[in-house]
């Protein structure tokens, strides 16, 4: 007789892939801090440069907004990261509050820098251009975002609670070796009523 032949060795099962919502995140915030790493990389060449356009005193506000541009713009693209990086841990949450919180921070991500570099763009007598409008609309989406965010946190916080309020924690040594000894007899399958016990030692 020739030995079966042994099964093949059980393949490790592949990672599920992320969501549309993680994945679209995930892209949006790593190719959005790409974008303003470059910007802020543009904005010190200005600077190295001595450009007048940038540097000149009469421009200190096309300055000012610029940078506030980059730097919320950089804000944002990592907490489209961390959003991304968090949703599946609030798989539990509502998925609606998830959803707008999502279109919030998308909008947000969008309106905030764009409304300082163009409102830099065309400066009147020390004035921001009209299109820095948009920041303010901006800061509102993102905050309404991050505040639905932070409630969905507290709704698997309340979960975690619950959790831990239906078993409750072993706070000394007797009530570890009892919590053992309990569970080791739970799982010990029991002997059969039929079984002879064992005769005395002669």
């Amino acid at each position: 007789m020739t030995d079966p032949t042994p099964d093949p060795a059980p393949r490790s099962r592949a990672p599920s892939p992320p969501s549309a919502l993680v994945a679209g995140h995930l892209a949006f915030g790593w190719w959005t801090l790409f974008l303003f790493l470059v910007l802020g990389i543009a904005l010190e060449a200005l600077h190295s440069l001595k450009i007048g356009f940038y540097l000149d005193h009469s421009n200190e506000t096309r300055r000012l907004l610029w940078r506030l541009s980059h730097a919320h713009g950089t804000l944002l693209a990592l907490v489209h990261i961390g959003f991304a990086l968090s949703l599946p841990s609030l798989s539990e949450a509502r998925g609606r509050s998830l959803l707008l919180a999502s279109r919030c921070l998308y909008a947000g991500a969008i309106a905030l820098p764009l409304g300082f570099f163009l409102g830099g763009v065309f400066v009147y007598g020390g004035d921001p251009g009209p299109a820095i409008v948009l920041a303010p609309v901006g800061s509102l989406l993102s905050a309404v975002a991050v505040l639905l965010i932070a409630l969905a946190t507290a709704v698997i916080r309340a979960h975690c609670l619950d959790h831990h309020l239906a078993f409750p924690l072993v706070t000394n040594k007797q009530d570890i070796r009892a919590t053992v000894l309990s569970s080791v007899r739970a799982q010990a399958p029991s002997a059969p009523a039929s079984c002879p016990s064992s005769p005395p030692p002669r």
